[in-house]
């Protein structure tokens, strides 16, 4: 991964977490991502440390360790707690 890549990644994402947060007193605002904890997620999941997936039931999005996919039937959305049992998808590479 270039370090110009992360750098340019990073910028969007701060834009698009300040429009979202910054009209009103969002709760998510405590959990934005420095530079050193993006550079960890896009290093594990170039990778394949963590992979990302999908729940069926609320359609969010989410991060995964992928040494534990074995598992991955009885995963829990970590949003809506649904278990996936059967439903488990992949999106690598999306």
């Amino acid at each position: 991964m270039q370090i110009e890549e992360l750098v340019g990644a990073y910028k969007a994402y701060r834009h698009l977490f300040n429009v979202h947060c910054g009209f009103f007193d969002d709760p998510l605002k405590k959990h934005i991502i420095d530079p050193n904890l993006a550079w960890q997620i896009a290093t594990n999941y170039r990778n394949g440390i963590i992979g990302l997936t999908g729940c069926f039931e609320c359609r969010q999005k989410y991060i995964y360790l992928t040494h534990e996919s074995e598992d991955s039937c009885n995963m829990k959305c970590p949003y809506c707690s649904e278990s996936k049992e059967n439903e488990f998808i992949n999106n690598k590479g999306e």
